[in-house]
């Protein structure tokens, strides 16, 4: 290097295609793993399903005789959620990209199912209901009163009182469901509060066909709008868990702003991603050419601009700062070191200027082989070896490695010579 010398480095277009291949497959293992705890919460929201409808199907059994077939239903569907539950619950195991992606399927084909099935029980206890009540109407009629456990307050005796019941059936389902947002679920119980304390049958008519039929649309639309927000969710935490930040509250009534999140989120990741293969090249050939990292430091400025800088060693008292800044810029520069805030003297500053002339071929090889890793330069500034530019590194600013042996400029007694143990070309072959 000359004196301080500062560069935007880029990736080739080869290593960009390798970089954005490797970054490809992490997001999309990131999101599996998301998603599968998301499928999770959806098989496990089904169980349990049916607990107060099978008192119903017992009750006609006993009076009729048959319960239509309903708890063995019941009894079927409770045994594929569990299984399904255990097969989504133990590929949190998996490291393959592949096995994450078998079970999500498999998961998907079955929950769907699973749900049609769902339907079908809901619409049998309905039907079981119906003719409970018929049941008991009938025996009524016949003077058989029946004494039962717990019974309804209100036994429905007519057209309305069905539809009345069907519709609470219908709004305490909803308001079970655990999946539903805590504004859905509070409009349901309002709902239901209020046609419960109905007795106008003209009333009643009207608040089911318009009140409780809106409120039951709406959260029916967001219960279906729940498997578009967990894939988004999914990628969207996947993302930020690439990117290192932490993942915001997004419902299905801002998807919108979810998918903005994600756009910008996958651009940051882009950025972030090759800056980090930039720095491990440099890292990776500072080492492979002899120097050995001395310490770190990170700083913010007030303006909030973010800078990372890495100390390695090059003469006896001397060292190499190179500086990322959050622009993407990076900055290489020679300077002697010491523990103190201070100017060089004159004569620190030409044997400083030496180290900078020496240390110019030093720095076309290193970029040479950051060429053969795929990083190329754009230099932005290349100034010349001068006293103008030597400076003294303050060692207490770094946080030192361990082991590291550093040597002050004031402990220097020969002149400048290049020390370092650079390998050569054939022996990186």
């Amino acid at each position: 290097m000359s004196g301080p010398k500062t560069s935007r480095y880029k990736l080739t277009p080869a290593q960009r295609r390798i970089i954005a291949k490797q970054r490809e497959l992490e997001r999309q293992l990131n999101e599996e793993k998301a998603y599968r705890k998301k499928l999770l919460a959806r098989a496990q929201s089904l169980s349990g399903a049916f607990s107060a409808d099978r008192y119903n199907a017992k009750l006609l059994a006993e009076h009729s005789g048959s319960d239509n077939g309903f708890c063995a239903q019941a009894d079927a569907f409770s045994l594929r959620i569990a299984a399904l539950i255990k097969e989504i619950d133990n590929a949190q195991y998996f490291s393959e990209l592949e096995d994450f992606q078998r079970v999500r399927i498999a998961a998907e084909k079955e929950l769907a199912e699973l749900l049609e099935e769902k339907s079908e029980i809901e619409r049998l206890a309905a039907d079981n209901e119906a003719a409970l009540s018929g049941v008991l109407r009938d025996k009524i009629d016949a003077g058989f009163a029946e004494e039962l456990p717990e019974p309804p307050a209100n036994q429905p005796e007519d057209r309305l009182a069905n539809h009345k019941q069907q519709t609470l059936d219908r709004l305490r389902r909803l308001i079970n469901e655990p999946l539903l947002s805590a504004a859905h679920v509070n409009l349901l119980c309002e709902t239901e509060q209020r046609l419960n304390d109905i007795t106008d049958r003209d009333f009643a008519e009207n608040y089911i066909a318009v009140s409780a039929a809106k409120a039951i649309s709406e959260a029916e639309k967001y219960l279906d709008e729940i498997g578009e927000l967990d894939r988004l969710t999914a990628r969207y935490e996947a993302l930020c868990e690439c990117c290192g930040e932490v993942p915001e509250e997004f419902t299905a009534g801002n998807i919108g702003a979810l998918g903005e999140k994600i756009t910008e989120l996958e651009s940051q990741l882009v950025e972030q991603s090759e800056q980090a293969y930039i720095a491990q090249a440099i890292d990776e050939v500072m080492e492979d050419m002899g120097y050995r990292l001395l310490g770190t430091r990170s700083v913010q400025k007030k303006t909030g601009a973010k800078f990372r800088s890495e100390l390695y060693s090059y003469n006896d008292g001397a060292a190499v700062n190179v500086t990322y800044s959050s622009d993407g810029k990076i900055t290489m520069e020679l300077g002697g070191l010491d523990t103190a805030d201070r100017l060089p003297t004159s004569s620190e500053a030409e044997r400083l200027r030496g180290d900078m002339e020496s240390f110019c071929d030093e720095y076309d090889e290193f970029e040479l082989r950051l060429a053969q890793k795929g990083v190329i330069p754009e230099h932005l500034s290349l100034l010349p070896p001068d006293t103008e530019y030597a400076q003294i590194i303050n060692t207490n600013d770094y946080q030192l490695c361990e082991g590291a042996a550093v040597t002050n400029i004031t402990d220097r007694k020969r002149p400048a010579q290049n020390n370092t143990m650079r390998k050569s070309t054939d022996d990186q072959i």
